[in-house]
């Protein structure tokens, strides 16, 4: 599934990157829970357990529209590792997912309940070992998932404030860990779609156009990341 990713990134002209004006924070929110599904890792850690081939089944059945079949490979992973974050974050994608499709809320509390299950998780494990680099993936993961499902339904504030703590997180996270290549797409494309959100006042000193720098570090992701 990440080899599908870096195809079409590495096919795909800087400029057709940029997004029309007119979609906004629309296109910032569509985006980043793209992102923050696909720039799931492949790859061992330490202690937080990442889960390479129920990620890729997974993934391939959402880009089939088979959200039915991703859903029972997470259930799966769930109930074999119920103290892992992966899964309940994972199964939240892809719910986020059928929310863009079918524009069917009715399992808004659901996808809540797997955030906040997983979210702590993840907390617990980055508060006992904060070399953890997986454990603080997945946390900044599920505040940006929260967040930019809290923006279109009246929550835009606390959307954004969670969103931001979800993209900051991982740009912290490179900058304190630049061997981990995985985690520059999140933080590039949170990057990216920040600097595009903030339209012509980017183009100010004090702001300055982030967009290049996000370009970039999606481009060390594809070419890095396992």
């Amino acid at each position: 599934m990440r080899l599908e990713v870096k195809r079409i990134y590495l096919k795909t002209p800087a400029s057709s990157l940029q997004p029309p004006a007119c979609r906004g924070l629309h296109s910032l929110r569509l985006f980043l829970s793209i992102a923050f599904l696909f720039a799931a890792p492949v790859a061992v850690s330490a202690r937080t357990y990442v889960p390479a081939e129920e990620y890729r089944e997974s993934s391939r059945f959402v880009l089939e529209a088979r959200y039915y079949d991703a859903e029972i490979v997470l259930d799966r992973l769930i109930a074999a590792r119920p103290e892992e974050p992966a899964g309940y974050i994972l199964k939240a994608a892809v719910l986020r997912y059928q929310f863009i499709d079918y524009e069917d809320p009715t399992r808004e509390e659901e996808y809540t309940s797997l955030l906040d299950r997983g979210e702590r998780l993840a907390e617990s494990l980055a508060a006992r070992d904060r070399n953890d680099v997986w454990a603080r993936y997945f946390l900044s993961t599920s505040r940006g998932l929260r967040g930019i499902r809290s923006m279109p339904w009246g929550r835009f504030l606390e959307g954004l404030a969670e969103a931001r703590s979800g993209g900051r997180g991982l740009i912290d996270l490179i900058a304190e860990r630049p061997d981990f290549y995985d985690g520059y797409l999140g933080a590039g494309s949170y990057r990216f779609w920040k600097s595009a959100a903030a339209g012509p006042i980017r183009r100010r000193p004090f702001v300055g156009d982030g967009r290049p720098r996000g370009i970039s570090e999606v481009g060390i992701s594809v070419e890095r990341g396992i």
